[in-house]
């Protein structure tokens, strides 16, 4: 388990500070139900590119790991194909349609 870094007093006192600030405009904007909405329907908002920000993650992941396992890649590159992932087969059909 990570501790905590160690403060000093006064970065202590500074975050006090500052969580008492931040702790006075979350009460301003929890007594505003046009602010709360709106807060809310942001967050929805954020929430979605986030999963979407996740899901183009993970293709990229999914297509590294094929990278990792794929023994043939260098290959494949080699041949002038421009996708290494590509199969051998696929690779001579797609050289044989260009003319290699």
């Amino acid at each position: 388990m990570l501790s905590e870094p160690i403060m000093t007093d006064e970065e202590k006192r500074w975050r006090a500070e500052s969580d008492a600030r931040s702790l006075a405009e979350a009460k301003v904007i929890m007594d505003d139900p046009e602010r709360v909405k709106a807060a809310r329907t942001a967050a929805a908002d954020l929430v979605q590119r986030r999963q979407e920000r996740l899901k183009e993650d993970q293709k990229e992941v999914d297509k590294l790991k094929s990278i990792a396992k794929n023994p043939r890649i260098s290959l494949n590159v080699r041949r002038g194909n421009s996708d290494p992932l590509a199969f051998p087969t696929q690779v001579s059909s797609l050289n044989a349609r260009r003319g290699r």
